[in-house]
Formats: structure tokens, C-alpha cells, sequence
């Protein structure tokens, strides 16, 4: 699927620059540009992404918005861990709906709203199928 990676790199930078988020991963960061995340997520914010959400799996997530930089851990959540497909996704959703519901500004509020999104990939992840959960509804098991 990625027939280019350069071309497809100065096309990602040339958006993420001018974006007001940007989710990157650990296979981003190795594909992509052969480094490691927090390279990555400094190179962006450096480069004019507002702020950068870097998934990192089971080691969790950190966000960066100007000088701020924020971390979590995986969230603890009751049941065992079924399938890991869009457990990145959900953080990034989760930080979606933070920054449109709430308007985070400093490093508390930023902090709340990523372990908000690591609570719903917690839950996400304890089901089949990469749809998003929200913890306090978890989705019945088929």
C-alpha cells in the first residue's frame, strides 16, 4: 500500500504541519522515518503540528502541545485483553471529542482528557472487533 514512503512522508508532513492533531504510533515512527516515537512526536510539534498524540501500546500514550507534554499508562480495566485493533484509534477519537467538548489549555486538562482516552481503549480492546467502548458502557459480548 505504500508504494512511495518518501513522497508519502513529504505529503504527511506537509498536512501534519498544519494540523491542529496529529496521532502518530511506534510503527510510524519505525516505518516511516526509522526512529524512535518521541523523535517523531518532537520533530512534528518542532514543525508546527498544535499538538501531536503519540500511541505507544502496552507502554501508553503521550501528548505534546507546545511545551507541554503530557503522559499515561495503559488503563487498568476489568476482563482480560481480547483484540488490540483500534486501541489507537479510540485514543485518538477520545482526544477528538476532549478538544472539541472541553477545550483542554493546560497541562492538567490535557492530562485529564488523555487518561479519559485511555480508559476507552482500555475498554475498546476487551472486545472483538476495533469499534470504540466507552468504560462506564462497555459493549455486551455477542
Amino acid at each position: 500500500m505504500l508504494r512511495d514512503r518518501a513522497e508519502f512522508v513529504r505529503g504527511f508532513e506537509s498536512l501534519a504541519g498544519r494540523s491542529r492533531l496529529v496521532k502518530v504510533g511506534e510503527e510510524d515512527a519505525s516505518l516511516l522515518y526509522a526512529s524512535e516515537l518521541d523523535i517523531l512526536r518532537t520533530q512534528l510539534s518542532e514543525d508546527g503540528a498544535e499538538v501531536v498524540l503519540a500511541t505507544a501500546g502496552a507502554a501508553g500514550a503521550v501528548l505534546q502541545t507546545g511545551g507541554t507534554v503530557v503522559n499515561a499508562p495503559i488503563a487498568a480495566a476489568p476482563g482480560g485483553v481480547v483484540d488490540t485493533m483500534g486501541a489507537g484509534d479510540a485514543v485518538f477519537a477520545s482526544v477528538v471529542a476532549s478538544m472539541v467538548r472541553d477545550a483542554p489549555a493546560d497541562a492538567p486538562t490535557w492530562e485529564e482528557a488523555l487518561e479519559q482516552a485511555m480508559a476507552i481503549a482500555a475498554a475498546t480492546v476487551r472486545f472483538h472487533g476495533a469499534l470504540r467502548a466507552c468504560p462506564a458502557r462497555p459493549r455486551p459480548r455477542r
